[in-house]
């Protein structure tokens, strides 16, 4: 019997082993009571063992377009997008000692040669160094896609323009405003009032609670730019703590309409 015919009867073996030894009480992925979560796990790992095993038979299909596929699909899956890159190492690490494990079993029990023995251990730890290496970069591509999609939704999120009419438009900004999302206001706003053409926006700052200094200063360089592309710029809903900041920067209000509300504002520009 060959190591290939040896591990590849025993691939189930090797899951029902790592899923009794795994830690399941750190709350990660691995910790789920969940039936379906659990057995697609195993189905997840049953599936690596398939395609390793070939590397036995055959070290080429270390790079086989589905073993890559394996990879990818569950480097992007979203249970193990949640969990920390070092915990799923770790479980590679811990299966590729089940590996030289069960190497030393087979070569106690079938007779083998230095030789082979030597070249089973470099397949298994060669195997492993790639499949970790392109693991983790698939992994953190998708990380990367992901957290690019959050920051452009937070873009969108951060300057959702509201049409009040054809050329009038509203911008209301709610929450904590820190330097990077002042800077994600500033250049959307420019440009959706750029495209859109409108001649007056409306800034509501009643939903802002707190603002420093640098922000604040942002967001009236946002005022003075959109002064720059023919957009006249009204402020409401303007704080006593972000009146102070303004005061304490000695920005100009004279080029700037300010109402106490959003109802007063409308009113005013006669909508």
């Amino acid at each position: 019997m060959t190591f290939y015919e040896y591990m590849k009867a025993r691939t189930w073996d090797l899951v029902e082993l790592w899923y009794e030894e795994v830690d399941k009480t750190q709350g990660d992925i691995y910790g789920t009571t969940i039936p379906e979560r659990i057995e697609r796990l195993k189905q997840q790992n049953h599936g690596f063992h398939i395609h390793f095993c070939e590397i036995f038979r055959d070290d080429s299909t270390l790079y086989s377009d589905s073993f890559n596929q394996w990879i990818t699909d569950v480097a992007h899956d979203s249970t193990h997008q949640s969990a920390d890159i070092d915990i799923i190492m770790k479980q590679f690490f811990v299966i590729e000692e089940y590996y030289l494990e069960f190497l030393r079993r087979y070569a106690l029990e079938i007779t083998v040669t230095n030789e082979e023995l030597s070249e089973h251990t470099h397949l298994i730890v060669k195997g492993f160094n790639e499949i970790v290496l392109r693991f983790t970069k698939s992994h953190l591509s998708q990380n990367k896609q992901t957290f690019e999609a959050h920051q452009q939704l937070v873009a969108e999120l951060s300057s959702p323009i509201i049409h009040l009419s054809d050329h009038v438009s509203l911008l209301p900004i709610v929450g904590d405003i820190d330097t990077y999302r002042a800077k994600v206001i500033f250049d959307e706003t420019l440009q959706k009032c750029s495209s859109a053409g409108i001649t007056e926006l409306v800034i509501d700052l009643s939903g802002v609670v707190m603002i420093d200094t640098m922000v604040a200063n942002q967001i009236f360089q946002l005022m003075s730019g959109l002064r720059l592309i023919g957009t006249k710029t009204s402020l409401v809903g303007i704080r006593p703590e972000i009146a102070q900041t303004a005061v304490q920067l000695q920005i100009d209000f004279s080029a700037i309409s300010i109402y106490p509300s959003l109802k007063v504002a409308i009113r005013s520009i006669g909508l």
